[in-house]
C-alpha cells in the first residue's frame, strides 16, 4: 500500500501539520502488511513532534517525540550596531547574535562567542587588519541568542577618527566553527564635557586642602582631549563655591579670593592650592569652561573641618594602677560642627601633682620623657594611645594629660582649651600571687639547719617584688 508521512506538530492542545520541507519521508518498504520507514530525516527542531501515517481512510500517529538542533553551523545579527560609533562607548544600538544549524534551528546549548574590532586601512583598499591586540571580548551565550551590551573600542581617539569592522566567531563544544563580521564602523570623538578626576581632600579652614581640584575636558568614552584645536588648548575653567552648600564661605586659590580662572593644559587644569575661609559640613564645588558652553558641573562634597573644639578621651585607667600594668587611652577629635578632624598631632604627658611626702617625688628631678608619646588621629578623628604602663614608683600621685600640638587647630583667640586629662591614679603593688622562700631545700637534718635566718618574698602576678603584711612558714 501506499503510506503517506506527515510532520505535525502540537500548539495549545492542537495537532497543525508542518510544511513538507520541515522533513524528508524517504523510501518506504512494506512486507507482510509492515511497513518501515529507514531514512525518514526531521528538519525542525521542537520538543513536540508527531508523525502521522495514513493509507486511505485509515492513519495513525506516533506518541509525541523531540528533535534538537544540530551542530552549530552560523552566526547571524539579530541586531547589527549603527555605522557611526564613538571612541570608548558602548556599541548602540547593542550587537545581538544568534547561532543556528544547517537547517536553521537555533543553538539552545551553551557556546562561547568571542568578539574583536578589525581596524580598516581605508586607504588600502579597504584592507581589514587582524584582530586588535585590545579589543577582545568574550561571551558564554545559551537558548540561541547572545547580545553584546559591554562592547566599545579601547583606542584613544585618533585625529579625524577610523573604521573597523566587528568580527565574531564561535568554538562550540563538537561543532565547526562559524563567524560573523559587520558592516563598516566610523568611530570618531564625542563632543567634549568637563569631569572632575580629584575632588580636594582633608580641608581645614584657612589651610590648603592636602589634595587639590583637577578637572579634565574628556569625551563621553573618557578620553582626554589632549590635541584641542590651536586656540583652544588654553581654555580657562573657572571654579566657585557651589550655591547647595551648607555655608557661605570664601574660596581661595594660592590665598586669591575666587571665582578663580585656571587654564587648560593638554585638556586637563589643575586647582592645587584650594583653601577654605570657613568650616562646613558640606561644600561643593561648581566648575565651567564658558568658551565651549559647558556649565553646572560639580565636584564630590567636601568636608572642611575647623580647630578642635572637643576631645572626648576614653581609657581603662583606675585610681590605683599596677606596676608595668597595660593601659589604654583613645581620644575622639571634633570640630564646632561635631566633625571628626583627621591628621592631628596629639601629645600625651604623664603629670605628677604631688606626694604627701615632697622628697619622695622624683618628677620634679627626672620627668617622665620616656612617656611622653606623639599620635595623630585617624580619618574618623579617633587617637589611639595603647600599651602604656610604668615601670618605676615615683612616689607621686600622677595624672595623664593629652595635649593637641598643632595650634593651627586650635581656637587660642577664643578660649578654647586643648588639652585634657585623666583621673588622678597611684602606680601601687600589686596584690601577691606567689610567695618564695630563701633558702630552700626539700629536707634538712638537725645540724644542717642554716643558721641565716629564712626569707619569705612574694610576688605579683607582673612577677615584681610587692609587699605583704603576714606570711606563714611551716617546718
Amino acid at each position: 500500500p501506499n503510506i503517506s508521512l506527515t510532520l505535525q506538530i502540537l500548539q495549545n492542545g492542537e495537532k497543525k501539520s508542518l510544511a513538507p520541507s520541515n522533513f524528508d519521508g524517504g523510501s518506504q518498504t512494506c512486507d507482510k502488511g509492515l511497513c518501515s520507514f529507514p531514512s525518514t530525516s526531521i528538519f525542525l527542531a521542537s520538543d513536540s513532534l508527531i508523525l502521522s501515517f495514513a493509507a486511505g481512510s485509515s492513519s495513525v500517529s506516533s506518541p509525541l517525540f523531540s528533535v534538537t538542533a544540530g551542530a552549530l553551523t552560523s552566526l547571524s545579527f539579530v541586531q547589527e550596531p549603527a555605522g557611526i560609533q564613538f571612541f570608548g562607548v558602548f556599541l548602540l544600538p547593542h550587537p545581538i547574535v544568534e547561532a543556528r544549524d544547517k537547517f536553521s534551528n537555533l543553538i539552545h546549548v551553551p557556546y562561547n562567542v568571542s568578539a574583536c574590532f578589525q581596524l580598516v586601512n581605508q586607504t588600502a583598499d579597504t584592507n581589514v587588519s587582524l584582530c586588535h591586540s585590545d579589543s577582545f571580548f568574550s561571551k558564554l551565550c545559551s537558548f540561541g541568542v547572545c547580545k553584546f551590551d559591554n562592547l566599545y573600542l579601547k583606542l584613544s581617539p585618533a585625529r579625524g577618527g577610523l573604521a573597523a569592522v566587528l568580527h565574531f566567531h564561535t568554538d562550540a563544544m563538537h561543532a565547526a566553527s562559524a563567524s560573523l563580521t559587520s558592516g563598516l564602523l566610523s568611530f570618531r570623538q564625542s563632543s567634549p564635557r568637563l569631569v572632575v578626576t580629584q575632588s580636594p581632600f582633608r580641608c581645614r579652614t584657612a589651610t590648603p586642602c592636602s589634595q587639590g581640584l583637577v578637572v579634565e575636558l574628556q569625551d563621553a568614552g573618557g578620553y582626554q582631549f589632549n590635541n584641542l584645536q590651536p586656540g583652544f588648548s588654553f581654555l580657562p575653567v573657572r571654579v566657585q563655591i557651589a550655591s547647595s552648600s551648607t555655608n557661605a564661605s570664601v574660596l581661595r586659590l594660592n590665598g586669591v579670593q575666587c571665582p578663580c580662572l585656571v587654564p587648560l593644559n593638554k585638556g586637563k587644569a589643575v586647582f592645587d592650592k584650594i583653601s577654605f575661609d570657613r568650616a562646613a559640613v558640606f561644600y561643593s564645588l561648581q566648575l565651567s569652561l564658558d568658551a565651549l558652553g559647558l556649565d553646572a558641573i560639580f565636584s564630590d562634597a567636601i568636608s572642611v573641618f575647623g580647630p578642635v573644639v572637643r576631645m572626648e578621651l576614653h581609657s581603662s585607667l583606675r585610681q590605683q594602677v599596677a606596676l608595668t600594668e597595660t593601659i589604654e587611652f583613645s581620644l575622639h577629635l571634633s570640630d564646632v560642627n561635631t566633625l571628626s578632624v583627621p591628621g592631628v598631632d596629639v601629645l600625651m604627658k604623664t603629670v605628677a601633682i604631688g606626694a604627701s611626702d615632697q622628697k619622695t617625688c622624683v618628677f620634679a628631678l627626672e620627668p617622665l620623657t620616656s612617656l611622653e608619646i606623639s599620635e595623630s588621629s585617624n580619618e574618623s578623628g579617633m587617637v589611639e594611645f595603647k600599651n602604656v604602663s610604668f615601670t618605676r614608683f615615683y612616689g607621686c600621685r600622677l595624672k595623664v594629660c593629652f595635649e593637641v600640638t598643632d595650634k593651627t587647630l586650635v581656637i587660642d583667640r577664643l578660649k578654647q582649651s586643648n588639652s585634657v586629662c585623666s583621673i588622678v591614679f597611684d602606680v601601687i603593688h600589686d596584690s601577691p600571687t606567689s610567695l618564695l622562700l630563701s633558702p630552700t631545700a626539700s629536707q634538712w637534718t638537725s645540724d644542717q639547719m642554716p643558721l641565716a635566718p629564712f626569707v619569705v618574698s612574694a610576688r605579683d602576678r607582673f612577677n615584681h617584688s610587692t609587699i605583704f603584711s603576714t606570711a606563714w612558714v611551716n617546718l
